[in-house]
């Protein structure tokens, strides 16, 4: 296994290695919870630390405030974002970006050291989803802070640059660092409900990153680009010296960061990689094409995601590049990492080339390596690899630390379930999905009126309405009905995806989006809440009864559905099985997350058409941050969703069911949508 990477073979700052161990642990408790007085310590050292010098505080490099801030952020985001949060504007250090960072950072030790320690149901080391979403998150990790580090180390180096970095930086690592982190719950396989200590702090962090990651600063302004430019040597040098502090500055003249993508393609040699200098070429060329771009108002957001996805790329060419020369750089000099952050760069982007893969297994196998080497050494997975306080240890205030000792925790965190918190529980389940019959038409005012009242909506059509072939037709059909949501034109919308195949819309973080479509049927799902997911099926399909349904519903869903009469067996079957892809798309894992694992059901018939998470068990899951809900249209069709952050709808009797307690009445689980065929 290749060596932990540590650019200046010492721990980056003194503060910050104090602040490490003065916290402890980063979770604690036989939930995972934070350790008791995170939220207080923070308070007492970063009220002082995110304050320059010249305005009375302890600030004399942003390289340090980002580190400490990233501290607290692996025991505990909130708080973390409640010091960092306009910390951008004050000091120019990307608190939101730095702070997601670290909560990553927790989440996948977490992740890996289930995994590592062969955990019940988890996924191990050889399975090739493992592999995919571990190394898939290190490098969002790694290309996130590469990100950060230009940001605050570009405010002493080129303060007149260094603005547009922090902008993306606040608004890009949030949203990379949510989406990948999802990905890893499908590493957790059969027993990602569980919520005992690695579990318990890895859905704590999930949790964290959804709602921070949703919502937060809205893409940069997208500067001019510079055709040629030079960059200061000690840029991307983490715990390089640094010039004197000075307060943030606008930007001002070109961006010189492309030349950071050039600069790496000179060090590329004949023992690197072949692929690497033409993703290196391939990612200037679209910088340079967006420096020429015209800039349009209704594509501004998009435009700004483009460029924040290109100055990541862009960052973590020079980290690289900056690592070859110098001996002691240890893994940030391997071609590996960047060779793997520039193609997930590029699968957003919707760049092509003919030998992009993103799941190549020899750069993978480099990525694992290292954080499986980290994890054991207990060596943070960022750019730093700094060690960390050590799981179990007794906290204690180091000499000169200038805060209290951490008390121990004496009390249980209780368990939480992924997903934002919830509102108030509904007082009935949502409308049914509604007809989109091709561009225009009366349905427009009806979806803005539900995004406006509800924050979410689903939608179907069918092809034929839209265009031919299907492809293209959904295309269209996501196209209208997303600019109807947004209230733009249709073209403004861009259609990315991540390299998982999930996709979402550029420059538009406020709205989450699923498709899908069997036969002629479009199905699209829009939330303004949180995730969302959308499956659709024939509701006459032959399910039920196959031998693949043991794999895919819980013994609990088996036994409801022999209990119903014949000629409705089928029906339920199609409906749970729907509600089930819904879930799964909706963390952008599809059938990836082990669907035995959990189940649904609807305790009563005043329920309508709303389910309830399960465990495999049978037991609920805590939590009420979701809605599952599934509808049948007129022509035969099974339509389900699944919307974080709506709450279920309130269950009478509810809380008399649970172990023992009534078992699920799967027929109750749709509602029928009048209408007639197309």
């Amino acid at each position: 296994m290749t060596r932990c990477s540590d650019a200046s073979g010492t721990e980056p700052t003194g503060p910050a290695a104090r602040l490490e161990r003065v916290l402890g642990p980063p979770y604690d408790g036989r939930y995972g919870g934070p350790p008791l007085g995170t939220a207080a310590l923070a308070a007492q050292v970063l009220r002082h630390e995110l304050v320059p010098a010249a305005r009375g505080g302890r600030m004399t490099r942003r390289d340090t405030a980002a580190v400490l801030l990233r501290a607290v952020a692996r025991r505990d985001l909130l708080a973390a974002r409640a010091h960092g949060a306009g910390a951008a504007a004050r000091t120019g250090v990307p608190g939101s970006g730095t702070a997601a960072v670290g909560s990553a950072d927790s989440a996948l030790r977490a992740v890996l050291g289930a995994v590592l320690a062969g955990h019940g149901g988890v996924r191990p080391l050889t399975s090739r989803w493992t592999r995919t979403a571990v190394t898939g998150a290190f490098a969002d990790l790694l290309a996130a802070d590469a990100l950060v580090l230009a940001a605050v180390r570009g405010g002493h180096l080129l303060p007149g640059s260094a603005a547009p970095w922090t902008a993306a930086a606040d608004h890009l690592a949030p949203r990379l660092l949510r989406r990948s982190t999802g990905d890893l719950l499908g590493v957790l396989g059969t027993g990602w409900l569980r919520q005992e200590r690695r579990h318990g702090a890895f859905h704590r962090h999930l949790r964290a990153l959804d709602t921070t990651g949703a919502g937060g600063t809205g893409p940069p302004a997208v500067p001019p680009v510079a055709a040629e430019s030079a960059l200061p040597p000690g840029l991307f040098i983490p715990n390089g010296p640094l010039p004197p502090l000075n307060p943030p500055r606008p930007a001002s003249g070109p961006d010189p960061l492309p030349a950071a993508l050039h600069a790496a393609a000179r060090q590329v040699t004949r023992a690197h990689p072949p692929a690497l200098r033409s993703r290196l070429a391939l990612l200037a060329t679209a910088f340079a094409e967006l420096g020429r771009e015209r800039r349009d108002p209704r594509r501004e957001g998009a435009q700004g995601e483009r460029y924040a996805l290109l100055a990541s790329a862009a960052a973590c060419a020079g980290v690289w590049a900056s690592a070859v020369a110098r001996p002691d750089a240890g893994f940030l000099a391997h071609p590996a990492w960047l060779l793997v952050a520039l193609d997930r760069a590029a699968v957003r982007l919707g760049l092509g080339l003919p030998d992009l893969r993103p799941e190549d297994p020899e750069p993978l196998g480099v990525l694992l390596a290292e954080a499986v080497t980290r994890v054991r050494r207990n060596h943070s997975l960022d750019l730093y690899a700094v060690p960390l306080a050590g799981h179990g240890a007794r906290a204690a205030t180091a000499a000169g630390a200038g805060a209290p000792a951490r008390p121990r925790r004496t009390t249980p965190v209780p368990p939480v379930t992924p997903g934002p918190p919830a509102p108030a529980p509904a007082s009935a389940p949502g409308p049914a999905p509604l007809r989109a019959s091709g561009p225009g038409g009366p349905w427009t005012g009806e979806l803005l009126r539900r995004m406006d009242a509800e924050g979410h909506a689903l939608l179907y059509g069918y092809a034929d309405d839209w265009a031919t072939p299907v492809r293209t037709a959904s295309r269209a059909f996501l196209a209208h009905a997303a600019a109807v949501a947004l209230r733009v034109g249709p073209d403004v919308p861009e259609l990315s995806r991540e390299p998982g195949g999930k996709p979402y819309l550029r420059g538009f973080p406020g709205l989450e989006l699923s498709l899908s479509h069997s036969g002629p049927v479009l199905v699209l799902g829009l939330s303004r809440l949180g995730r969302i997911g959308a499956d659709t099926e024939a509701t006459g399909r032959p399910v039920y009864g196959r031998p693949v349904t043991r794999d895919v519903f819980t013994a609990p869903e088996r036994a409801a559905l022999r209990r119903l009469p014949e000629g409705e067996r089928n029906a339920a079957a199609v409906g749970l099985w729907t509600l089930k892809e819904a879930y799964g798309k909706a963390w952008g894992l599809g059938l990836r997350l082990p669907p035995g694992s959990f189940g649904f059901s609807v305790p009563g018939a005043a329920t309508g058409s709303v389910a309830l998470l399960h465990r495999p068990d049978g037991v609920p899951a805590a939590g009420r941050g979701w809605r599952f809900v599934t509808h049948r249209t007129p022509c035969g069709w099974t339509v389900s969703a699944a919307v974080s952050g709506a709450g279920p709808a309130r269950v009478p009797g509810a809380a008399r069911d649970g172990p023992g307690g009534r078992a699920p009445d799967v027929r109750t689980a749709t509602t029928h949508i009048p209408g007639s065929c197309p």
